[in-house]
């Protein structure tokens, strides 16, 4: 009798293994696909997150010229109208003849003629013949509208000169100069200096008054009513008392 060999089919279990293994192989796959879309989520996260820092820095760039070109239209506004009190020392016509603040913005209408700030006795004048080099020399500087360099000045003319009859003419034009560069904090300092220690001086209504107005521009309206009241109390035959009056009207005091 002839022997025939049998053939063996796969038992159960091999094939199992055979499935599991190539499901193992197909998992694996899977992932390294999913590690590769993640990588390239990543990477587009990474490429957005940069273009959105680049506008923002854009942005910011573009908000600081604004502001910058706001300030300097502003600035302007000031710069003209201290040129025209360095032309009244000129004329022999000291003080503050146009109020800063009260110079309207473009396309606003002109500021009332009340608006105007008390001229100062020729005696008080800052180009009569007896003023110190060091004084005049300051002077020249606000002509030249170099007002850092013109502060810096005067602080040591007072330096030097701390009893001179002109202290309390530095001060204020140590304020009028910050003022003009828009920093109100220091030049409430500086007319706030005039007040407290040169009360009796032709400068003291006009620094006081000016401290309203330094107050009005930072936007801070309860501090300016009291200081325009205070003008109208302390100096009350004052033209700048009459001032203080219309900005309390202004302000629906």
């Amino acid at each position: 009798m002839v022997r025939t060999r049998s053939v063996r089919t796969p038992s159960r279990a091999f094939l199992l293994l055979a499935v599991a293994t190539a499901a193992g192989c197909a998992t694996q796959a899977d992932l390294q696909e999913i590690r590769r879309e993640q990588r390239g989520i990543r990477s587009q996260l990474a490429d957005t997150r940069a273009t959105l820092d680049g506008v923002q820095r854009d942005l910011a760039k573009t908000r600081g010229k604004v502001q910058e070109n706001q300030h300097a239209e502003q600035s302007d506004t000031r710069v003209q109208s201290l040129e025209e009190r360095v032309a009244a020392l000129e004329g022999g016509r000291v003080g503050t003849p146009a109020d800063v603040s009260a110079v309207p913005a473009p396309g606003a209408p002109p500021a009332p003629e009340t608006a105007r700030v008390a001229s100062v006795p020729a005696a008080d004048r800052d180009d009569s013949a007896d003023v110190p080099d060091q004084y005049r020399a300051a002077i020249t500087l606000v002509r030249q509208k170099e007002y850092d360099r013109a502060i810096q000045q005067f602080r040591e003319f007072l330096r030097s000169n701390a009893d001179s009859p002109l202290a309390g003419n530095a001060h204020y034009w140590i304020g009028e100069c910050y003022f003009t560069l828009g920093d109100y904090s220091q030049a409430i300092l500086q007319y706030n200096e005039v007040r407290q220690r040169y009360a009796k001086s032709d400068r003291a209504a006009p620094a006081l008054l000016k401290i309203g107005l330094s107050f009005l521009e930072m936007g801070n309206k309860s501090e300016a009513r009291l200081a325009f009241q205070k003008v109208m109390n302390d100096y009350p035959a004052s033209p700048e008392a009459g001032q203080a009056r219309e900005k309390l009207r202004s302000l629906g005091t």
